[in-house]
């Protein structure tokens, strides 16, 4: 995590000393933003396996609540403050900030102490240390030999080629859709954002985590539901109730699972896991997003958010088929052998 965003802060504050130097340079912009992409993807699992060290099982998923909710209103923020810098002090200044808040992460990570007595990674064991390969190898067969963990993550994979669709071009549904302005856009991000932190932040209250499988599945089928309704039935007034709607479910959802991962998955695993699960359920967004264009431009933005409603609302209602996905729970996960012989 520290090394992730020092680097972030460095490829960030390189890019706003080059863009004095040199002028616009659409090349060195996409460096950076690549460079800060692939850095953020190797924080994110990081930091998710990390914080069952810092925090005991009772108060595991009200840190998730706070970390993710955070996250997600921090960005909302974000972006409105960082458009507000780019009018007011320009792009260079506002990459300049960016860059020392990057600094401010890597000094407060500098400073945490993960206490012995809770962290949950096994001493190394004697001998070479394993390949990358080897890591990842081992990684891909747990997951293949726990089918809860497995189908839940393929159908996240699904579910986000979908969402792609409505996260992405939720700009061209308020006007197009519902035919209103910039406004009504803003408000109804921020109320998606608000819902979202909402959601993250009751899990720990109501025990969602001991029926977790049950919590993902409905969350996310909720989810999908209120989509296809609001494709199907365009307002303002509905787009302001079905976008904190959605964000509320998709953050129980996600708190739920993941909390009921951090408490199953053993420690010395949770970062390969955490690894393996960001590939499989981000790496179809931008395939989402490029589909979703293409039927934006070819089918219209009404008949596009059907199709993301529907698909959202399937790929996650599919789990009730599997027992296993049904009943992801807080409980130990079985052994590889005998999942295997299931």
């Amino acid at each position: 995590m520290l090394r992730a965003d020092l680097i972030r802060a460095a490829a960030i504050g390189a890019l706003a000393v080059l863009l004095v130097l040199r002028g616009f340079d659409l090349l060195t912009i996409v460096v950076a933003v690549a460079v800060v992409s692939a850095l953020s993807a190797v924080f994110r699992p990081a930091s998710n396996a990390i914080l069952p060290s810092l925090f005991a099982g009772g108060d595991l998923a009200d840190a998730n609540g706070l970390l993710l909710s955070g996250q997600t209103l921090g960005g909302f923020a974000g972006s409105a403050v960082g458009g507000l810098l780019v009018v007011t002090i320009g792009a260079v200044g506002g990459f300049s900030l960016n860059a020392f808040t990057y600094a401010i992460s890597a000094t407060m990570i500098f400073f945490l102490v993960v206490p012995r007595s809770n962290a949950r990674v096994a001493s190394p064991t004697p001998g070479p240390k394993p390949s990358y390969l080897d890591d990842l190898w081992e990684g891909f067969q747990f997951v293949r030999s726990r089918p809860a963990l497995l189908w839940t993550i393929l159908a996240s994979c699904v579910a986000n080629f979908f969402l792609a669709f409505y996260l992405l071009y939720l700009v061209v549904f308020v006007p197009d859709g519902v035919h209103a302005g910039a406004a009504i856009f803003g408000l109804s991000v921020g109320l998606s954002a608000i819902g979202f932190g909402a959601g993250s932040l009751v899990v720990g209250r109501f025990g969602f985590v001991r029926k977790a499988g049950w919590t993902y599945i409905l969350g996310w089928t909720g989810a999908g539901v209120v989509l296809l309704l609001l494709a199907l039935f365009p307002s303002v007034p509905l787009l302001l109730v079905a976008t904190p709607a959605f964000g509320v479910l998709g953050g129980i959802a996600n708190t739920t699972y993941l909390t009921c991962v951090q408490r199953i998955v053993p420690g010395p695993m949770l970062g390969r896991f955490f690894a393996i699960d960001e590939v499989a359920s981000f790496a179809v967004i931008p395939l989402g997003q490029i589909v979703g264009g293409i039927l934006v431009v070819m089918a219209g933005i009404d008949a596009t958010f059907v199709i993301a409603g529907v698909g959202t609302t399937l790929s996650t209602a599919l789990l009730v088929l599997s027992r296993e996905a049904r009943e992801l729970s807080d409980s130990p996960l079985s052994t590889p052998a005998a999942a295997g012989a299931g």
